[in-house]
């Protein structure tokens, strides 16, 4: 499998579900290797490709239940 890095201005769900700035993922095919900081995870795993907007890493589920939002 080849390894992806991707790094993005905001990655959420790092190591303990905090926002990263400018954080990376890494991933080696359809699996989560490496999440953090994009200076550390490039420095582990190579350079990354940057994306403008917010990376969620698979494990974050971000579905919206719009029937709830008056809670």
């Amino acid at each position: 499998m080849s390894l992806r890095v991707f790094s993005a201005p905001w990655v959420l769900a790092g190591r303990q579900g905090e926002a990263i700035r400018d954080g990376a993922v890494a991933l080696e095919g359809d699996t989560v290797v490496d999440v953090g900081p994009r200076e550390e995870v490039e420095a582990r795993r190579g350079s990354s490709e940057r994306r403008d907007g917010v990376l969620l890493p698979a494990l974050v589920n971000a579905h919206l239940h719009l029937e709830l939002s008056f809670m």
